[in-house]
């Protein structure tokens, strides 16, 4: 047997106490030690035997690919349809404050045209011609802002959570549905209007009309 240094990494001179050499022209592998790369050709089963060696064989491969099928597609196809629901429920709460935020606005018109006396839930009698002109306008800007809710929040099947926040709307709807000249008014006021928002405004309006 070929003598070796001293100085010869542990790993030559394991080598060659076990009769491997560069000399082989069979398979070879790889072995990294001391930050370098030394590069040898032996045969397998002597190489094994050495203990530096690893097995990766055809069944190895198909387990590795089996664990990747199993577990890694079905959490990649879960992390997306959580990011799905995420991103549709962070447009939705968008969507329900823009609406907020518009209903809030016609509140401050309601005020300005406080002789209208719009806050009371009894009808406002004895208008005259311009006031009428006046509650028919705000009426009519109201409920365009109720189909406008209506379309964008409400969905046969809802979340809890967007069930929630149609609540919040159906209220509003409740509330002003109370007052007998706007329940009057709906009849000239939603011609023309998604044929399901008028079904469930008259609905909610014929709950409010007194018996």
């Amino acid at each position: 047997m070929c003598g070796v240094s001293k100085d010869a990494p542990p790993l030559m001179r394991r080598m060659v106490r076990y009769g491997l050499r560069p000399t082989h022209h069979e398979r070879f592998k790889s072995a990294r030690r001391w930050g370098g790369i030394i590069r040898i050709q032996v045969p397998i089963d002597r190489a094994q035997a050495a203990g530096y060696v690893p097995i990766m064989n055809l069944e190895t491969w198909e387990l590795l690919s089996y664990v990747v099928t199993v577990i890694g597609l079905p959490l990649a196809i879960f992390v997306f349809i959580f990011e799905q629901r995420k991103e549709r429920d962070n447009e939705d709460e968008a969507v329900y404050q823009l609406l907020s935020d518009n209903y809030q606005d016609f509140l401050k018109v309601a005020l300005e045209h406080s002789d209208l006396r719009l806050f009371s839930t009894e009808k406002t009698g004895d208008l005259d011609d311009i006031q009428r002109e006046r509650m028919y306008i705000v009426f009519s800007m109201l409920i365009s802002l109720f189909e406008r809710a209506y379309l964008l929040l409400y969905e046969d099947d809802m979340s809890p959570k967007q069930w929630r926040r149609w609540r919040s709307w159906e209220d509003y709807m409740r509330e002003w549905c109370q007052r007998e000249d706007f329940r009057t008014a709906l009849a000239d006021q939603l011609g023309g209007e998604d044929p399901d928002f008028v079904k469930y405004l008259k609905g909610l309006a014929e709950e409010r009309a007194p018996s």
